[in-house]
């Protein structure tokens, strides 16, 4: 009997030892993680709130809901973000009727199609009830809400003194998108009243975009008055489709003309346009390093007034933080040519076919000669025999 178990057992570990080797899914599930990235900052303008009833620029509001600056990072499991506000949360009286809310609006895949007007997730902390509610809110195309996670009354997310508030948000709900979109938003709704002042971020890609910028070649050589067309390369991995806009920095006695200034990213990642540069005759004869710019938008989101349970909307016309490269094209402007460099030049250029013409006429002048003088023999002998 004992044997029998020990035999049982021997084959049980058998089996569970070859499927861990054959690594079957069925016991381990393995989740890749949304991109992380190191610190990042997002600015606001200040005293910029929207009133959602007019959807027009407020400069009056209360200053605890003014954002200035946005930090935020991740490792990929978690996005941590600092609302850096005009003035301190901890000055709203504890029995303030007014609803205040800071939080973040999620489109987790990119797609307007899906979610509220696009936005697929909200995470919000809002004083409510003389109290702070922390809610994780799903929205349907619909404008249908599910409420995820709340936790009331919530606590820790700002200090006292401190003039900022702490937002984190766990991914693994979105099922750890590889690219989303967020907008980050602070505001104050009147009780027992339908105002409401938001401030509101510029959206914000994740991961940050990356971009390159380059131009082949990377330098040139030339004189007053010569030109050369180079080629500018806008390269970006990141999986967005952004517009670049290219410009340059003026350099006196050199004249550039884009091709196209206005690029559009491919999902490839990769566009190029030629750059013309003409150097002038005002031009010093020096190195001149010409730096070339590539800024990229992302078109704005016209999302709809989203559902329960704070009845916010996304005003048209929010845009996405610009990404903003540059790349450094040496140009060597040269001294005009003197008389002497200019013959050789031409000789350089022109020599050698006059040589190769000067060669053969020397060949064939003795055959030449020799064919004149026997046609003046020939030419003799009849005039001989006539006479």
């Amino acid at each position: 009997m004992p044997k029998l178990i020990i035999l049982k057992f021997i084959l049980v570990l058998n089996t569970f030892l070859s499927i861990m080797i054959l690594d079957i899914p069925m016991f381990c599930t393995v989740f890749a993680l949304s991109p992380a990235f190191p610190r990042q900052e997002a600015k606001d303008e200040p005293v910029d709130w929207i009133d959602m009833m007019t959807q027009e620029r407020n400069t009056t509001g209360n200053g605890y809901t003014d954002i200035r600056r946005v930090n935020y990072f991740s490792d990929g499991n978690i996005l941590n973000t600092t609302l850096w506000l005009k003035a301190r949360p901890d000055r709203i009286p504890s029995d303030y009727g007014n609803l205040v809310s800071y939080g973040i609006y999620i489109d987790a895949d990119s797609d307007k199609e899906t979610g509220w007007g696009g936005v697929d997730y909200q995470m919000e902390i809002a004083w409510q009830n003389e109290m702070w509610i922390r809610r994780l809110v799903e929205y349907s195309s619909l404008g249908d809400a599910r409420i995820l996670d709340i936790q009331y009354p919530y606590t820790g997310f700002f200090e006292e003194m401190g003039k900022y508030v702490l937002l984190s948000l766990d991914l693994d709900v979105m099922v750890f998108p590889e690219k989303y979109k967020v907008i980050f938003y602070a505001g104050e709704k009147e009780e027992n009243s339908s105002i409401s002042k938001i401030d509101f971020t510029n959206w914000v890609n994740i991961p940050p975009p990356e971009f390159v910028i380059s131009t082949t070649p990377s330098s040139v050589a030339l004189r007053p008055g010569e030109e050369e067309t180079i080629v500018v390369n806008v390269n970006s991995t990141t999986g967005f489709e952004p517009k670049v806009f290219l410009s340059a920095a003026n350099q006196t006695g050199i004249e550039l003309k884009f091709k196209s200034s206005e690029l559009g990213i491919p999902p490839h990642g990769t566009a190029s346009t030629p750059l013309q540069i003409k150097v002038l005759e005002n031009a010093q004869v020096r190195p001149h390093p010409l730096i070339v710019f590539a800024n990229a938008t992302f078109p704005s989101e016209e999302l709809i007034e989203t559902a329960e349970p704070l009845s916010f909307f996304i005003p048209k016309g929010i845009e996405s933080e610009n990404t903003t490269e540059q790349s450094t094209l040496m140009i060597e402007v040269q001294a005009p040519l003197t008389t002497e460099e200019m013959i050789i030049n031409f000789w350089n250029t022109y020599g050698q076919p006059v040589n190769f013409v000067y060669a053969v006429a020397i060949g064939i002048t003795p055959w030449v000669l020799i064919k004149i003088k026997e046609m003046l023999k020939k030419k003799q002998k009849s005039k001989n025999y006539y006479d």
